[in-house]
């Protein structure tokens, strides 16, 4: 279009615009000919129709107006479109969200095998120690049997009871006193005819002749958890029974036959479960043992609390061979079992 044609159609542009929409058409026909310019005036005036005008900025053709250039965003000097750096974003999100599961979860498995190696030292540690002490404490039993003055005093003393007073006299004088508690002499056939309770008459062990003596006599040295022999106590005592380990060897005479079994005990409350408290995982960590029956074996630092909570069903003292690890079924505070807790049903673990 030339310039003499572009100033043609503003000129009838505004002259149109002041006349009624009805009477344009007309008028246009009145005022050229030219199809390039009525086309071009046409376009412009639907440009300019007031039902589509979105600001005050009326009859301004497009062609005299320049438009100041879209401001662009940072990210489309990366990405050709605004939908496809949406897109990276959520993918980016995405495998975020799935790196943070899996770190998750491989740091969980981590620490868990951290606490697996921990508690398996641990575990190791207390198995070594206490079979360091087994057979230390067998080895002294053993001794102590084969001792030539301690076969002579038995064997005597077998034969004649009234030598009594002379094998306590070298079982107290031979015997570390400050680690063991108490000793027996039970014959081949299950009595026990001498204990460290000198007062106390020869009577029978509850399973007589068993298994357990059985292995003794054929040269086993026969090693005990702790256990409580209330049926030793004598009736008249007043003193509370006592948890002990327990180590037996057979002892024989000069000739070599086995005579009788030798039981020396030491308190469990000494070096056995402090043996098993030494152990622990960590700084603040605590190991605990219990025997096959719930019994706590090692001091709990929950003593008081467990006191607290149930005082009617544990004595006061350690928490050692008082607690058991056993479900009462209620809660101690406010009801009261209907079985001792010797019965309870063990915790499940």
């Amino acid at each position: 279009m030339t310039k003499d044609q572009y100033n043609k159609v503003q000129s009838i542009f505004q002259k149109l615009l002041e006349i009624p929409e009805a009477d344009r058409e007309k008028k246009l026909k009145e005022l050229s000919s030219d199809p390039e310019i009525t086309k071009e005036v046409k376009s412009l005036l639907e440009y300019n129709n007031d039902s589509t005008l979105l600001s005050s900025q009326k009859h301004v053709h497009p062609l005299g107006t320049t438009s100041s250039p879209q401001k662009k965003h940072w990210y489309t000097f990366v990405f050709t479109s605004t939908n496809i750096f949406r897109s990276t974003i959520a993918m980016a999100l995405a495998l975020l969200f799935f790196l943070g599961i899996w770190t998750h979860n491989y740091v969980s498995n981590s620490l868990l095998e951290v606490r697996h190696a921990e508690l398996s030292r641990t575990i190791n540690s207390l198995e070594l120690s206490l079979d360091i002490w087994i057979k230390d404490y067998k080895h002294d039993v053993q001794s102590f049997c084969r001792d030539p003055e301690i076969k002579t005093a038995v064997s005597n003393f077998l034969e004649d009871p009234n030598l009594k007073p002379q094998v306590v006299d070298i079982f107290e004088s031979d015997l570390d006193l400050n680690r063991y508690s108490r000793y027996a002499i039970v014959t081949l056939d299950g009595m026990v005819v001498l204990t460290s309770d000198t007062a106390r008459k020869p009577f029978a062990l509850p399973d007589k002749p068993g298994a357990a003596i059985t292995s003794v006599i054929r040269g086993e040295t026969r090693f005990g958890p702790p256990i409580f022999l209330e049926e030793w106590k004598r009736k008249d005592s007043t003193d509370p029974e006592q948890p002990n380990v327990w180590v037996s060897h057979t002892i024989t005479n000069i000739d070599g036959e086995a005579i009788a079994i030798i039981s020396l005990a030491r308190a469990a409350k000494e070096e056995f479960s402090m043996l098993l408290s030494v152990t622990h995982m960590g700084e603040t960590g605590e190991s605990y043992a219990v025997d096959p029956n719930g019994m706590l074996l090692t001091n709990s630092r929950f003593q008081e609390q467990l006191l607290e909570g149930g005082s009617n069903h544990f004595e006061e003292g350690d928490s050692v061979f008082n607690f058991y690890v056993r479900d009462p079924g209620v809660s101690l505070k406010s009801e009261n079992p209907t079985e001792a807790k010797e019965f309870w049903p063990l915790t499940k673990p």
